[in-house]
């Protein structure tokens, strides 16, 4: 019924979204919303106007919003205007 996607393609949440609960994309995840939950992807991008309070699981994650929780990655890219 349901089949796995081989191409994981980039997902979005936009700025003018709240999200709360856990995410999990098996893609790349943009974040320009807010999110009071863990997110897990393969690569995390928290865009200027991102939140996230939770916990952040990611091979690669870049940093230019806010999270408040730990960071769980090989790669963290910290740019100008981030707080973590």
């Amino acid at each position: 019924m349901f089949t796995k996607n081989k191409n994981p393609e980039s997902n979005i949440i936009c700025a003018d979204m709240k999200i709360n609960g856990s995410v999990i994309s098996e893609g790349a995840l943009q974040i320009d919303g807010v999110v009071d939950g863990d997110v897990s992807a393969t690569d995390i991008t928290i865009g200027a106007s991102g939140q996230i309070t939770g916990e952040v699981k990611a091979e690669v994650v870049k940093v230019k919003g806010k999270i408040r929780g730990s960071i769980r990655a090989r790669k963290v890219e910290l740019e100008s205007g981030a707080h973590v």
